[in-house]
């Protein structure tokens, strides 16, 4: 006799218990994985492998179930773990500078930054000798974050292109330098990386850029974006665009401007090597769409066509469409929708190309979700009814 089938005579069928159970199990170890040590970590697997080595032992609980239930138990996990008062848990100033200086770092202060960073948290940090650097925090709750968004995208829209998800925290920072480094590489003009930190747990990671004291563009008003600023701007973006280097996130925000006038470009976290014509293609038309809230359609087209040629801002306009980009500039489109018929009409009109079509890139559309409702409505309400048509006409 099996411990399940004791259980069963003791407390009837368990099967939906055992399901259930594992699901919570899961759910609030992925919940606690980021505050415990890797003692504790080895106890709750220990305690996950009992729960589904005493289902498996069951005759009424399938594997498929087993899987189902350890990935919902991830799904609501992780999405609890985005509670702003939980994912903020170990993610403070003065949290940040003790492991700093556990690693040996001199840290005189470190100031947390509000910055528009998708998937991170920044802060400044004054070292004793009174130089600076920006840190970026990232987080087993980023990561997961970022699971859940590369799946949302997976349904949603066609023809994704996004990196397989990152097994460790560790790996996603270690990604982003990469990255940083090939474009410096390139001769792209970033920040450079001083040093990649992690905490005792191993989960929290850290990495250090070279300080640069500027704004953004989406911080400064469009009068003081001249034609100097968005030539040198697009001369950064030929140098990555040559390098087949995709930012995946090209927006004002993420484009600096120092002291000295100089364009930076920052954030490589989302960034993809050896991209395809068609990724590079849709970090121009996102820019481009970045640039028109600030300066106009206009002056934003005419700019990349001044440093890219009109046969590449040709082939960008099938992509001027709401799902090729990022969350924030489909948000700041809903303020201003006419602005994509406006640049779109714009860019046909500075190439030598007829009106092209939109490609299709979401997956699921008003025709898709009318096309299932009818489906199911056919199956579960008017097939029956073929049923009883004999009953019926007799």
């Amino acid at each position: 006799m099996t411990f399940a089938d004791w259980l069963s005579e003791f407390w009837g069928d368990v099967s939906n218990d055992y399901l259930l159970v594992l699901l919570l199990m899961v759910a609030i170890s992925t919940l606690l994985i980021p505050f415990l040590s890797k003692k504790y970590r080895k106890y709750l697997t220990v305690s996950l492998l009992v729960i589904v080595l005493t289902s498996l032992s069951s005759n009424r609980i399938l594997a498929a179930q087993i899987v189902i239930s350890t990935i919902a138990g991830w799904f609501i996990g992780s999405v609890i773990q985005l509670i702003p008062q939980i994912s903020n848990r170990l993610t403070s100033a003065n949290y940040t500078a003790g492991i700093l200086k556990e690693h040996g770092i001199a840290v005189k202060s470190v100031v947390p930054l509000a910055t528009d960073a998708r998937g991170s948290k920044s802060f400044r940090v004054v070292y004793q000798n009174g130089q600076q650097a920006f840190l970026k925090l990232s987080e087993p709750v980023h990561k997961n974050a970022d699971a859940l968004y590369k799946l949302y995208r997976q349904m949603l829209f066609r023809h994704v292109e996004d990196e397989t998800p990152y097994i460790s925290t560790k790996q996603k920072v270690e990604h982003e330098a990469l990255m940083t480094l090939m474009a410096r590489e390139a001769g792209v003009q970033t920040p450079g990386i001083k040093e990649i930190v992690a905490d005792r747990h191993g989960e929290q990671v850290y990495i250090l850029f070279d300080f640069i004291k500027g704004k953004t563009l989406s911080q400064i008003s469009n009068k003081d974006v001249d034609e100097k600023i968005l030539a040198s701007l697009w001369q950064e973006i030929k140098k990555l665009r040559a390098a087949r280097i995709a930012h995946r996130d090209l927006r004002c925000a993420n484009v600096m401007i120092d002291a000295s006038g100089e364009i930076w470009l920052i954030d490589f976290g989302f960034a993809q090597s050896s991209a395809s014509k068609r990724r590079l293609n849709i970090d121009i038309a996102e820019l481009i769409v970045s640039l028109a809230f600030i300066v106009g359609h206009k002056k934003a087209v005419d700019s990349a066509v001044e440093v890219l040629g009109k046969d590449v801002v040709e082939e960008i306009v099938p992509f001027l469409q709401g799902p090729a980009f990022t969350k924030a500039t489909r948000t700041q489109l809903k303020r201003r929708p006419e602005l994509l018929n406006l640049i779109r009409g714009y860019a046909v009109g500075k190439s030598s190309a007829a009106d092209p079509q939109l490609q299709r890139l979401a997956r699921i559309t008003p025709t898709n979700v009318f096309i299932a409702f009818g489906f199911f409505f056919g199956i579960f309400f008017v097939l029956p009814q073929f049923g009883q048509l004999g009953q019926i006409i007799t």
